[in-house]
């Protein structure tokens, strides 16, 4: 603009182009409204000023993420259409082919999209709208999304949705497993001789495969003494409250007849034919997860990941620990996972199947540190 201009021109020696001049002229114009906007933003306290910033900050963090989940939803449309009319069909499932920070995209972001689309489409024009994102800010766990959250906060809320829902069954869940299988609360994972001493390489591995021989027994869908068919509906009810419900959760985990008080008037093989349901979906999860790379993932993805399956880190491992400690939770999550199923093939001479009673009991049987 002109005064620009005149100060480049007259104190600087700089002179503008005749294509810099006409792309100034062509420049529009701030609004009315944009320049009270302007005005009153710089009038704020520098607190409210923050709030805006990290406000607009996750806004665009939020229509970045809607972009990249409608591409992707629109090319797998697109091939499931090829599949479905083209002379040549595709022998590979299409949701197979996606990784599992693609199905996480795109699990999270329509329940995201809607919860923010009547704070981000405000019909109220500036200055007076900006009151709704100072509110939401004020609020952020109930009125934003994760895109909103810095690491630690982030943080703060997973660990206190573990408290509710997994913490706070785990005595009860323990106490149930002793009535059933005479389960060793002290040593649940049947490996107190690795802490005595041990040094020999054999004998390590054999204190590890009497672990993996206990839960086998003990969580089997065949034969284990704390399969899903056996438990009681006590237990069932338990494990339905600790599952059932909450934003960091599969598509099962929503279902509404399975929620305290419509589970009442619904018989006990239903219930567990739902708990099956979940410790599969769970399952079908974990197999994308184990052929990911933790690297690639960002640890607002780490921090899903072991919300999903109740194993989230306690807030000793905060900033810069945090990843890592997510990383190594996730690790041996799906390492003791492995060696189960793995055994309980060999064992039975067949293939891999779920071993859905363990994946629902691991957040109790698991320590909070992260080793």
């Amino acid at each position: 603009p002109g005064p620009v201009r005149a100060h480049l021109s007259q104190e600087m020696g700089v002179h503008l182009s005749e294509e810099m001049k006409a792309a100034a002229r062509k420049a529009p114009k701030a609004g009315f409204l944009s320049r009270i906007s302007s005005g009153m933003y710089n009038l704020m306290p520098r607190r409210a000023r923050g709030m805006l910033d990290r406000y607009f900050i996750g806004l665009k963090k939020l229509f970045r993420d809607f972009s990249d989940a409608f591409m992707l939803w629109r090319s797998q449309r697109k091939l499931k259409q090829a599949q479905r009319r083209g002379p040549v069909r595709l022998e590979a499932n299409t949701e197979a082919m996606l990784t599992w920070k693609e199905r996480t995209l795109l699990r999270r972001m329509p329940i995201d999209f809607v919860r923010m689309l009547p704070i981000a489409c405000n019909p109220i024009p500036p200055p007076f709208g900006l009151a709704i994102p100072l509110i939401a800010c004020l609020f952020p766990r109930v009125l934003l999304t994760h895109q909103f959250y810095s690491e630690d906060e982030a943080a703060c809320y997973a660990w206190d949705e573990h408290l509710r829902r997994h913490r706070v069954k785990r005595d009860v869940l323990i106490h149930l497993l002793q009535k059933v299988a005479n389960y060793n609360a002290a040593d649940p994972f049947g490996a107190a001789g690795a802490s005595n001493g041990v040094t020999d390489g054999s004998e390590a591995v054999d204190v590890e495969g009497d672990a993996v021989q206990l839960l086998t027994n003990t969580f089997g869908d065949k034969a284990g003494k704390a399969r899903i068919d056996s438990l009681s509906r006590e237990h069932v009810c338990h494990l339905l409250d600790t599952w059932i419900g909450g934003s960091a959760s599969v598509s099962r985990k929503l279902r509404l007849m399975q929620r305290y008080p419509f589970r009442l008037f619904v018989p006990t093989p239903l219930l567990r034919r739902g708990l099956e349901a979940i410790a599969d979906e769970i399952a079908a999860d974990d197999e994308f997860l184990a052929a990911s790379d933790f690297d690639s993932l960002t640890t607002d993805e780490l921090e899903y990941a072991c919300q999903c399956r109740g194993i989230t880190p306690s807030l000793l491992y905060l900033g810069s620990m945090r990843r890592e400690a997510l990383k190594r939770r996730l690790e041996g999550y799906l390492r003791v996972r492995e060696k189960i199923e793995s055994s309980a093939s060999v064992k039975e001479g067949r293939r891999r199947d779920v071993q859905r009673s363990l994946i629902l009991h691991l957040p109790a049987l698991m320590p909070e540190h992260v080793s």
